[in-house]
């Protein structure tokens, strides 16, 4: 009996699943069995415009914008750690109150730190 309780109770899950399995090989087959395919020499380029390439294609990207992102990931991680803190402060216990202002410390630290570095700029 046990075993059949368990299958009743998953049946709407294995049914929901097999909808969207079968949904999403629906909305991926769809567009190749509708459209008509038309290869040709230009179309199968490394530019589908069909011009060709003039230059160098490989630019080098200042580092300034990968420290600047890898600052917005580490900074985008932290508030949103530091979100369901604040949500439920009420609830928190003093040790968990203690870690979380340690933690802002230790963001702050290292904010002033990368602003003094000048890898951040401040108008």
């Amino acid at each position: 009996m046990l075993a059949r309780d368990v299958i009743s109770t998953y049946q709407p899950v294995a049914i929901f699943f097999l909808i969207v399995v079968l949904l999403s090989v629906i909305a991926n087959a769809l567009p190749f069995l509708l459209t008509k395919t038309n290869y040709y020499k230009a179309k199968t380029s490394e530019y589908e415009c069909g011009l060709p390439p003039v230059g160098i294609n490989r630019r080098s990207t200042h580092v300034g914008f990968y420290s600047i992102a890898t600052l917005f990931i580490i900074f985008d991680v932290e508030i949103c750690m530091l979100f369901p803190w604040a949500i439920g402060i009420k609830y928190i216990t003093p040790l968990a109150f203690k870690v979380g202002l340690i933690f802002i410390g230790l963001v702050g630290t290292s904010l002033v730190y990368e602003i003094s570095k000048k890898a951040i700029r401040i108008y």
